[in-house]
């Protein structure tokens, strides 16, 4: 029997980056199974589109952008296709700082800080016209989430609702979370217990998110871990066209966001390969990264190193042939996320490809040395071990 399902998830596929990819992946294969999915997500502000977009459509998917309200300037920081270091528009950034600092006290990092009216009016419109009774929705960012709650309580009480953890809140390192005063986070406790005071069951892909939340909850039996879903059909049609072949080079293959906090674990593999080039050049000419990114900031880091580190834009769902035909998959991690597995986390593992893991020690360290699923090397002490490792391939 068929249901129907709204999703709320702010960067949902066209809106570009990662963010939408586990939310997409989820509403892709209910859509197959033949409900109905409607998705409520942030109207993209950028020229560029997802390069997931296409992945994130289906006959039984309709998708609802919303008007976020939210300034561009202050989106353009933490992106090259709005950034702008003109002096106008950085006095338009410290400007409205300023202004939304002084004027309200919710987190004017959070994107949808500004979008509640229009997205309840979203909401309102589609589970009234569309007789929908299950709610679902994407945390990060975490506004429209208390939102919802606002909306089910005032509104639409028989409402289903479910967040999906996919990060968690006060443990988060941005949206501005570690700039909080005591008294403000006292405020967002507050919010998180109303929340979560409303919903019906939340759901995470890790334990270590959902502890976050078990004392906001009457029954702990209302927290599930959900793992991230992963496609096999897509999975067996790579496996048709690419196999693994072993050549001269030994290859590095990684995919996805490089966020400024992985610089100890990037600044890791640069020193190994620093004293690599000196000691071992038969070894080191033998190795080949090829890093599929947006972001180019960490390209100065491995000036040295250009004719083993290669930088390209991201390439979609193709990213899995070169996982295919990679010696090893790496898998970056930051302080923050070291014990929750990304997404690509449980896509790449049925390739079979070993995973070659650079971060601090978490439970996604212990989780690839234990199962044996590759090698891992924390950003903290282990030099030696990395090239010792460089060393011994073959």
């Amino acid at each position: 029997m068929s249901k129907k399902l709204l999703i709320a998830c702010y960067y949902y596929p066209p809106y570009p980056g990662i963010g939408g990819r586990r939310t997409a992946k989820f509403a892709m294969e209910l859509a197959k199974q033949g409900h109905r999915i409607y998705v409520v997500g942030a109207k993209n502000p950028f020229s560029k589109e997802s390069i997931w977009t296409e992945e994130a459509r289906h006959p039984n998917i309709s998708y609802h952008p919303v008007e976020t309200r939210y300034p561009k300037v202050l989106l353009a920081p933490d992106d090259r296709d709005l950034r702008d270091d003109s002096v106008v528009n950085k006095l338009a950034f410290r400007l409205n700082v300023l202004y939304y600092k002084n004027s309200q006290k919710l987190r004017y990092y959070d994107p949808t800080f500004k979008m509640e009216e229009p997205y309840r009016a979203m909401l309102r419109e589609l589970i009234s016209k569309e007789e929908i009774d299950n709610v679902l929705v994407s945390v990060t960012p975490h506004y429209y989430t208390w939102f919802t709650a606002k909306f089910k309580e005032e509104e639409c009480p028989e409402l289903n609702f479910i967040i999906d953890f996919r990060d968690p809140w006060l443990s988060m390192t941005n949206y501005g979370i570690p700039a909080m005063s005591p008294s403000q986070r006292q405020a967002e406790q507050e919010i998180i217990k109303y929340t979560i005071g409303q919903t019906d069951a939340i759901i995470a892909p890790s334990e270590f998110v959902l502890d976050e939340f078990r004392d906001y909850l009457p029954s702990q039996s209302k927290a599930v871990e959900v793992l991230h879903p992963y496609d096999p059909v897509q999975i067996a049609e790579v496996q048709q066209v690419v196999s693994y072949q072993r050549t001269e080079k030994i290859r590095f293959v990684y995919g996805g966001t490089l966020y400024p906090d992985l610089a100890p674990a990037l600044e890791l593999l640069r020193d190994a390969l620093d004293v690599l080039k000196k000691r071992n050049l038969n070894i080191y000419q033998k190795l080949d990264f090829a890093i599929y990114a947006h972001e180019r900031e960490f390209v100065p880091l491995f000036e040295e190193h250009r004719e083993i580190v290669s930088f390209f834009e991201p390439i979609g769902k193709a990213i899995m042939e070169e996982v295919f035909k990679a010696d090893y998959v790496m898998m970056l991690y930051t302080e923050y996320s070291k014990n929750f597995r990304s997404t690509k986390f449980y896509a790449y593992l049925p390739s079979g490809r070993p995973y070659f893991y650079l971060g601090p020690k978490g439970d996604n360290y212990r989780f690839i040395k234990e199962e044996g699923v590759g090698v891992a090397f924390a950003q903290e002490g282990e030099l030696q071990e990395l090239l010792g490792f460089f060393e011994g391939v073959e």
